[in-house]
């Protein structure tokens, strides 16, 4: 047999599926010439009945209530987490009808197969036409997009998405001035992202000199 039908052969071969099909189910419907097609869909993602997250403040210049945005994850086969859902609660009720509406959309996204991390680049193009506002020596064009920083915040901390890589200047320059601060006996604070003791305030900006991340961007 030559080389190229053993190749077709092996393609026609049957694959045998060892571990059972999730996450996806089949439903028939028919065409407009009567004849049956079938309609795979993924299937919504089964809530536990415990799961874990993280609860995040915010504190927007616009409002006058800090808002709490909760994001919890459901662990997956592979040890990995996935975001299943998002509540935010506030004492500010002039919002609630919009936070509801984005809070059960980002979560129905959540619980679908697929892809997310496009959410929070999405969220981050909401401008508000009243302006926006600083947080942290960084610009928030509105409330949602404040939102988005969140969500993308909480996407690096499951490791869904890479955290910026530091250049080896910017490495010098966070050396240089923690080991001044350590030299004059400054405390630093705890970083909610690499759970290390070394925020610094440099320049005016709130700086983790192990992991790099600030509240400045």
């Amino acid at each position: 047999m030559s080389a190229v039908a053993e190749e077709v052969v092996e393609r026609a071969a049957p694959i045998k599926i060892t571990k059972k099909i999730t996450g996806w189910k089949v439903t028939s419907s028919e065409d407009e010439q009567g004849k049956k097609i079938e309609i795979r869909e993924a299937e919504t993602l089964e809530r536990p009945r415990v799961v874990e997250g993280r609860t995040y403040k915010i504190s927007p210049a616009v409002t006058d209530s800090a808002m709490y945005v909760t994001i919890n994850d459901i662990v997956m086969d592979d040890g990995s987490r996935r975001p299943l859902e998002m509540f935010i609660n506030t004492k500010h009720v002039a919002h609630q009808q919009w936070i509801t509406a984005l809070t059960r959309m980002v979560s129905a996204i959540f619980r679908k197969p697929g892809p997310y991390l496009f959410i929070a680049e999405e969220l981050k193009q909401i401008y508000d036409p009243q302006g926006g506002y600083f947080d942290g020596g960084k610009m928030m064009p509105s409330v949602v997009a404040h939102v988005a920083e969140v969500l993308k915040e909480h996407f690096e901390w499951i490791g869904a998405l890479e955290r910026p890589v530091l250049s080896e200047v910017q490495k010098e320059v966070i050396a240089d001035k923690k080991a001044k601060a350590v030299a004059s006996g400054v405390e630093m604070q705890l970083c909610i992202k690499c759970n290390e003791k070394a925020l610094l305030m440099m320049d005016g900006c709130l700086t983790c000199t192990s992991c790099g991340d600030s509240k400045c961007g």
